[in-house]
């Protein structure tokens, strides 16, 4: 019974990596327009001008000259998530 609870907690946290990864590396992919086009379905941005845009709202304190730079620090932090995520980056924290 124990080996069973954790072979199915091994396969859920595999699982769970796999997909907060790819939801970041999903939100990346829509700034470079390869989820298609702005006004498609599904589709956030569409490119990365629109999320040069979007980033200038939300961070409205930030002097104007800064928000590509936020723009580009946050999408480089979001590709590291994704992809760190996905692997398995820390097999010894599993052991502690």
């Amino acid at each position: 019974m124990d080996t069973t609870l954790n072979r199915a907690m091994d396969y859920s946290t595999v699982f769970l990596r796999l997909a907060l990864g790819f939801s970041f590396l999903s939100a990346v992919a829509d700034r470079f327009g390869l989820w298609g086009a702005y006004g498609q379905p599904h589709v956030a941005w569409g490119d990365f001008a629109r999320f040069v845009a979007y980033t200038g709202k939300l961070n409205w304190f930030v002097p104007a000259i800064l928000i590509p730079a936020l723009a580009w620090a946050s999408t480089v932090a979001e590709t590291l998530l994704g992809l760190l995520s996905s692997w398995d980056f820390s097999p010894e924290l599993r052991r502690c």
